[in-house]
């Protein structure tokens, strides 16, 4: 474990982008539908808000499998890193631009510069990832000696406490408006870019030079193996539509609710992002403290599929968790007769700790379906490469987490009924039912689905290793 923690100058100043990319997503993306509900009132409904954030999300997810294919095709992670980067700066910028503009020419310019910051965090996913991965494998180690789950583990290492840095460190602007939050948040951005550009020339990038587009046999399996685990990997993305409506509909929730303690102090939304994520870091800690090394091949397939399965089991509690709170809340409102009028304003007499469970079951299912998938992608793969487990495993993430916004976007809208200009006239508790029921229904799948896979394919390896012992 301790192995991990390895010290590389590059990596260090790279930590700095991650840094102030876990700040940016935290202080503003994550919240981002709060911006949009409280700004645009007479502009947009519930749904429409939630629809804008969840086509950004969308497209950066998919963006992101395309980034990753350019970088490692055409062009080298560190010109996609620059490129994504300034882009997500810009975006920033723009977006403290039209905080001072009217809100009639606001609204025009939102679309493009949300468009502008999906394609600028489509960079911080697999290439950034990969990039970092290089630079924390020693130099003068052998290529053939190195132990890949070890580089691996100092690559999350770095990413996760950079990345929790920067989530803690926006806790300080959950005070601010958001003009100051849009503006802080490009600037940090803005200088870690600089400085990391100013420091790239003691990085010795291992890129390799493309020569031609001849498959090697080891590429070919890689293709065989992901095609098998496609049934797998399609049932994750219930877990992206839980996961789209945590960054929506659960926001909507705290932002109507007593966020008092007291008469000092605010309790802001991003300490729940922040629960989440301190939850989804610490799984894969404490998994690696509980699991030991020395286990058979196939019992380690086994734990991964059932650490992804798992992962559904508390997305579905997360949805159950959230329809009752929400039955509660609404009750509230029809017990206290708030009139429609003043529903955007008034914060129910409800706690907004009641919020508290259902984000924590929402940081346990990404930290052991995440953690599941990743480790699915290296344990299945018989070639074993560093390719097919970063860059493969990024990007089936980022593609299932897109499909899942899309879906929101589209269950939003063929059960639009349930959904009013604003939380309160909503009925998110019917929607957060829908969810829950049909989170039992994609555990089921998985189950017979893995059933099916792991007899088929990878039994007669767990026979061959009982035989041999």
């Amino acid at each position: 474990m301790f192995s991990n923690i390895h010290f590389s100058k590059a990596a260090l100043f790279i930590s700095g982008l991650v840094f102030s990319h876990g700040l940016a997503e935290n202080a503003v993306m994550c919240i981002l539908i709060s911006y949009f509900m409280d700004n645009w009132k007479t502009k947009t409904n519930l749904r429409q808000a939630a629809a804008v954030v969840n086509v950004e999300e969308g497209i950066s997810a998919i963006m992101a499998i395309i980034v990753s294919y350019v970088s490692e095709t055409y062009l080298c992670q560190f010109k996609v890193i620059v490129y994504t980067t300034a882009l997500f700066v810009i975006g920033l910028v723009l977006l403290w631009v039209s905080t001072l503009l009217n809100p009639e020419l606001e609204v025009r310019i939102l679309y493009p510069i949300v468009m502008l910051i999906a394609l600028g965090k489509a960079g911080r996913g697999p290439p950034l990832k990969a990039f970092l991965l290089d630079q924390v494998t020693d130099n003068g180690e052998d290529h053939q000696a190195i132990d890949e789950e070890e580089v691996e583990g100092r690559k999350n290492f770095w990413w996760r406490v950079a990345w929790s840095l920067g989530v803690v460190a926006s806790f300080s602007l959950s005070i601010c408006s958001w003009r100051r939050t849009f503006l802080t948040s490009a600037m940090v951005m803005a200088i870690a870019y600089l400085w990391w550009l100013d420091k790239a020339s003691i990085v010795e990038s291992n890129e390799e030079e493309i020569t031609g587009r001849l498959y090697t046999v080891a590429q070919v399996n890689q293709v065989k193996f992901l095609i098998t685990i496609v049934p797998i990997w399609t049932t994750y993305f219930v877990n992206g539509l839980v996961e789209a409506t945590g960054r929506t509909f659960f926001v909507e929730q705290a932002n109507n609710m007593d966020d008092n303690i007291g008469n000092l102090f605010i309790v802001p939304v991003t300490l729940f992002f922040m629960l989440k994520s301190l939850v989804t870091s610490l799984v894969p800690f404490l998994l690696q403290l509980l699991i030991p090394k020395q286990i058979s091949r196939s019992k380690r397939r086994l734990i991964i599929l059932v650490k992804i399965g798992i992962g559904m089991v508390f997305a579905m509690f997360s949805c159950i968790v959230a329809w009752q709170i929400e039955v509660h809340r609404l009750s509230l409102i029809k017990r206290g007769k708030i009139n429609d009028q003043y529903s955007i304003s008034t914060n129910i007499p409800m706690s907004i700790f009641w919020l508290a469970p259902q984000f924590t079951l929402l940081g346990l299912m990404a930290g052991f379906a995440e953690d599941g998938l990743r480790d699915l992608f290296y344990n299945f793969d018989e070639s074993k490469t560093l390719i097919c487990n970063n860059s493969s495993s990024s990007s089936s993430m980022d593609w299932t987490l897109g499909i899942g916004n899309f879906l929101n976007i589209l269950f939003a809208f063929l059960f639009r009924a349930w959904f009013g200009d604003n939380i309160n006239s909503s009925r998110l508790d019917k929607y957060f039912l829908m969810l829950a029921m049909f989170s039992i229904g994609n555990l089921c799948l998985y189950c017979l689905v893995t059933l099916v896979l792991y007899n088929k394919f990878w039994r007669e390896e767990q026979v061959r290793e009982e035989n041999i012992v």
